[in-house]
């Protein structure tokens, strides 16, 4: 039988285990923060000449005989499956498959781009904190050609098309791979047990967290430990206090960061802290994939998180079906309740490739229903934005994460904050975690903010 680890061994485990774990309605303000990203983190390289830049049409052209493809970066349950398939599609072209590299922080994607020795199409994490760097520094290449080629652009739900080319200075330098949407998960058992409901106001969802301690039971599992968990519960507290139109200001606009109704999602955080709903020292101790085990094992009652590791356990044959989700509660009269989301992973072209016309044909491949059919049947966990995912049969969590989105989302700050900024975004969870001031934490995040908007 297999063994029950306790939260305290995750936490325990989570000194020593460092295992790493965005749907916008975007409104057409011609502003970006990527411009300030490639000074900002760690690793990064300088900006490239001023020479104009390759498209992804130009280059050596195509090879007549077999042609490898070098494939790399994130590594998903379907990899394989997706390689194949599309070697079948293309017999005169071998994939090669690169995994890893994936780190921004340290600055190992961009060494491995400027060794000169990379893939010529990578997954990556999305935006201008991440992608933007890439961009910015003239490592990858913009894909503007092989859309046009393929009629790419037409696949895609036109929000997503539009944040990108916003992103890229008008210029399109990722293509999405999937969103992650997130939103409060719970034992319907636990919330049965104790006579609880889903929450219609801020007011209940504390009242409900309250029972559930005085149960002796975690209200909420959290995992903080290396910021991407923390991000999560924070930027989805800042959607329930501020909303996605204040956010917009905030991220593509000239909006404060440090105004008040944003600050109140870290007051939230805090009041979550302080009565104990979710333990700062054992959420600090672990990461995100830690906590959703403890939740899953019934060692809390809530999570907040995207879909993904529903969809996963569901795939392994676990039953999932005593879990549900539900969505935190507006605190402003008359604003419907919506997500927290992001762009979550995103194909790039590396701008040294010689095999320009199979990286296109990538691209290709990877925007169409077939691909997606692949996807689907061999374990996706994120939210496709392909027009044809109505097509096709994803797990029931993408399913209901998909439907959560036609109010429209918030936003997964971690994804679109220049990198600075993003940082700063992590240590506000730090620095509230261990009983700091919100004001003062989301006065750290606005300085870096305006020092990006300022290298414009």
């Amino acid at each position: 039988m297999k063994r029950i680890r306790t939260y305290k061994q995750f936490v325990y485990e989570g000194v020593f285990s460092l295992k790493s774990i965005s749907y916008l309605l975007l409104t057409s303000v011609i502003v970006t923060a990527a411009a300030g990203c490639s000074a900002a983190a760690p690793g990064a390289v300088k900006p490239a000449d001023t020479a104009a830049p390759k498209t992804s049409g130009t280059g050596a052209p195509p090879a007549s005989g077999p042609v490898t493809l070098r494939v790399g970066g994130i590594e998903y349950p379907y990899t394989k499956a997706v390689n194949e398939a599309f070697e079948k599609k293309y017999s005169n072209i071998k994939v090669e498959w690169n995994p890893g590299n994936n780190d921004f922080e340290d600055g190992s994607i961009q060494a491995l781009l400027r060794s000169g020795s990379g893939p010529d199409v990578m997954v990556v994490s999305s935006g201008p904190g991440r992608v933007g760097l890439l961009s910015n520094a003239g490592l990858i290449l913009p894909i503007e050609d092989a859309m046009k080629k393929y009629n790419i652009e037409s696949r895609y739900q036109k929000w997503v098309i539009d944040q990108t080319r916003v992103q890229g200075n008008g210029k399109v330098y990722e293509l999405v791979e999937g969103v992650d949407v997130f939103s409060v998960y719970y034992n319907k058992e636990m919330f049965q047990k104790y006579g609880l409901k889903p929450p219609s106001t801020w007011e209940e969802f504390l009242d409900n967290c309250a029972k559930l301690k005085n149960a002796n039971i975690l209200p909420i599992a959290a995992g903080f430990r290396k910021g991407i968990g923390g991000g999560w519960m924070l930027g989805n507290l800042v959607e329930a206090a501020a909303g996605k139109d204040r956010m917009t200001d905030v991220i593509f606009g000239k909006g404060p960061f440090d105004q008040k109704e944003i600050v109140l999602g870290g007051e939230m955080l805090k009041q979550l802290l302080d009565a104990g709903y979710v333990n700062g020292k054992d959420a600090s101790a672990i990461d995100q994939a830690q906590a959703q085990a403890a939740f899953l094992s019934g060692q809390a009652a809530m999570t907040i998180s995207s879909q993904g590791f529903i969809a996963s356990e569901r795939k392994k044959g676990n039953d999932v079906n005593k879990f549900d989700t539900f969505l935190l509660p507006s605190r402003e009269a008359g604003r419907p309740a919506r997500p927290s989301a992001g762009l979550a992973h995103s194909w790039i072209v590396n701008a040294t490739t010689k095999n320009i016309d199979a990286a296109e044909k990538w691209l290709d491949w990877v925007s169409s229903e077939e691909y997606l059919k692949v996807v689907a049947a061999n374990a996706g966990s994120l939210v496709p934005v392909v027009e044809a995912t109505s097509k096709v049969k994803n797990d029931p969590a993408i399913e209901k994460a998909s439907e959560m989105l036609k109010n429209g989302a918030g936003y997964n700050p971690s994804v679109y904050l220049p990198a600075k900024a993003k940082d700063a975004w992590y240590a506000a969870v730090d620095s509230i975690t261990a009983g700091g001031s919100p004001a003062e934490a989301f006065k750290a995040i606005e300085a870096e903010m305006a020092k990006a908007k300022q290298t414009k």
